[in-house]
């Protein structure tokens, strides 16, 4: 019994205790910060960054999924529709096929909307596990701020001397 209660509050804990954060870029140190503190952090109009805060899997993929597609929603409601949405996955450390399946669909849903998703400080594994999945719809990999910036900010895209190039992994649509 005392198995059984402890992964249903595992379970309960993980699937509706998952959060997921609108982030921006702090003014000084030109890093991803909480967008709570509008003194410190600066957001972009048609930019939208999230973070996800735990592994994703089974018992909270659907719930991650839809708190992006709400806090995208909101963004399309007040009138700043993003033309990308930036996830910093630091922190995922792990992604399991139903995971990836609702990453997926997800992902393919934003762009049904016009909107470009793109992924930061994803960890090695979890690339790994996506660069394997069957059908997943091209997505951008950015590997630092600058090219956040670059690839999601400036209309003209230019080559920063010195810095390093997004990566693509998925199919095109």
């Amino acid at each position: 019994i005392g198995v059984v209660l402890a992964l249903v509050l595992f379970v309960r804990r993980t699937a509706w205790g998952t959060r997921v954060f609108e982030m921006g870029i702090d003014k000084e140190w030109n890093v991803i910060r909480g967008a709570e503190d509008p003194e410190r952090v600066q957001t972009y109009p048609g930019l939208l960054i999230l973070r996800i805060g735990m592994s994703l899997y089974y018992a909270n993929a659907l719930h991650v999924a839809r708190e992006i597609e709400q806090m995208v929603q909101i963004r399309i409601d007040s009138g700043d529709k993003p033309h990308h949405v930036v996830v910093d996955f630091s922190g995922v450390n792990f992604i399991d096929i139903t995971g990836i399946e609702v990453f997926s669909e997800h992902v393919k849903h934003l762009n049904d909307k016009g909107v470009k998703f793109c992924a930061i400080y994803m960890r090695t594994s979890v690339l790994n596990a996506l660069r394997a999945a069957p059908d997943l719809p091209q997505i951008t990999i950015l590997h630092n701020i600058t090219e956040m910036k670059q690839c999601c900010l400036m209309r003209e895209k230019t080559l920063v001397l010195g810095g390093s190039m997004p990566e693509y992994i998925g199919r095109s649509l």
